[in-house]
């Protein structure tokens, strides 16, 4: 059992104790962290598909213009063309829909 396993099961014990409030925060913070986790890897995903060019190619291999992708997730085509030349790094919920929607149509295309 690693570190953080061990910490997670010590942490779980220990939780048990305490009233049924503290307990229901305690498991929704788990929950909103693993939320905030994985927003943050979708994000450095975004980025790195606007950085290599990967974003494009899996755009074009689609058949999807700009803006089509932008209608798709709720943004503009000048945002996706500036993303797909690495002129602006992607941010906010717009990157994550993005790459979310590029990883899909990657999928599709295997």
């Amino acid at each position: 059992m690693g570190q953080t396993e061990w910490l997670g099961a010590l942490a779980g014990a220990a939780i048990r104790t305490q009233p049924a409030w503290v307990q229901a925060w305690f498991y929704e913070s788990m929950l909103t962290n693993r939320g905030m986790r994985r927003e943050a890897e979708r994000l450095a995903e975004a980025r790195r598909l606007a950085k290599n060019g990967d974003g494009r190619r899996i755009r074009q291999a689609a058949g999807l213009s700009q803006p089509e992708v932008a209608r798709a997730i709720g943004t503009t085509h000048v945002t996706i063309g500036r993303w797909e030349r690495a002129e602006r790094v992607p941010r906010h919920e717009a990157a994550v829909r993005w790459v979310e929607l590029l990883l899909a149509l990657d999928k599709g295309g295997d």
